[in-house]
C-alpha cells in the first residue's frame, strides 16, 4: 500500500514539474524580445532600445545620468552625460 501511494505522489510531482516547464516556454508574439529591447521587422531580430547597451544575453538600460555612446572599438557603452561625474 505504501509503495502505491509513493508512486502516485511521484507521478503527480512529475506531472506538475512537466506542466511548469511547458508553461515557462510559451511564446508571446507581443513580447518577442527581452527588457530594454524592441523587435526590428526588417532584420527579423531584436535590437537594444535607445539608451540601452548590448550585454551577454540581452540589453541593459543605461542609468538615468548616463548616455549610450559608441566607444573607439565601435562597441556601445554607457558613459556619464555631460555635467555628471562618474564615481
Amino acid at each position: 500500500m505504501f509503495k502505491s501511494a509513493l508512486r502516485t505522489s511521484a507521478a503527480c510531482l512529475s506531472a506538475a514539474v512537466i506542466a511548469l516547464a511547458i508553461s515557462a516556454c510559451l511564446y508571446n508574439p507581443d513580447q518577442r524580445c527581452g527588457p530594454a529591447m524592441h523587435f526590428v521587422e526588417a532584420a527579423n531580430a531584436c535590437a537594444c532600445d535607445s539608451g540601452a547597451i548590448a550585454v551577454p544575453g540581452g540589453c541593459k538600460q543605461c542609468a538615468a545620468d548616463e548616455v549610450d555612446k559608441a566607444s573607439a572599438s565601435m562597441v556601445r557603452i554607457c558613459t556619464s552625460a555631460i555635467g555628471f561625474l562618474r564615481r
